[in-house]
Formats: structure tokens, sequence, C-alpha cells
């Protein structure tokens, strides 16, 4: 991802959150919101899921306690669901392939890592 496609990203989460939080304080969204919404989406994928009948009840149920609209925040959840899903995967086998290692092989190379990182 680049600097500036990570940027870009970063700030649709942020517009759709905004957007979301006036609609669970029950505010109208201004016209611009609204704009900025479709801007956003306009390149989102769009995705057909199939889950069990439990699960689809029991975040329907989940959402609604949360006061948040079906749509767009069915879709939120499942997007922030996945990348929490991806962190835990990636942090799992990251420890996987450092599992040979003792603590302070790990401390040298994150060090290594940092130092590299720093150079300009």
């Amino acid at each position: 991802m680049t600097p500036s496609t990570a940027f870009q990203t970063t700030a649709r989460i942020k517009t759709l959150r905004s957007i979301g939080a006036a609609h669970q304080r029950k505010q109208s969204l201004a016209l611009k919101d609204v704009i900025a919404y479709i801007l956003c989406m306009s390149d989102a994928a769009q995705w057909n899921l199939v889950v069990s009948h439990q699960t689809d009840q029991a975040v329907r149920e989940f959402l609604a306690d949360e006061a948040a609209g079906p749509t767009r925040d069915l879709s939120l959840f499942v997007e922030d669901a996945v990348r929490a899903r991806m962190f835990e995967l990636s942090v799992a086998r990251a420890r996987q392939r450092t599992a040979h290692l003792n603590p302070d092989e790990i401390e040298a190379l994150v060090d290594e890592a940092v130092e590299w990182a720093r150079r300009p």
C-alpha cells in the first residue's frame, strides 16, 4: 500500500465513522456528509457472503442494540472484523516463524529492524 493509498483509506474510515457517529446521535446528515460517504464508497468492493442463520441473527441483533444502520454499519462491522482477523493471523504467523528463537535473539532482530528503519 502506497502512502497515498494509506492516507486515502484512513480518510475514508474517518469519514465513515463520523457519519456513523452522527447516525447514532440521531443527527441529520448534511449534504456534504452524504456526498463524502458516496465518494468514499465509490471504489469499494462488493462482497456476497454466506453465513449461518445464527451468525446473521446475532450480528443483526448486536448492530440493532448499537442503534446502527442496517447496511452501512454491517459493512463497517465486517470490514473491522476482517482487519482484526488478518492482524490476529499475522501475529500468529510471526510467532510461529520465531518460535525457535530465544527472547534475546528476537530482541536483537527487532533492534536491527528499528535501526534500519530509522536510517536517513
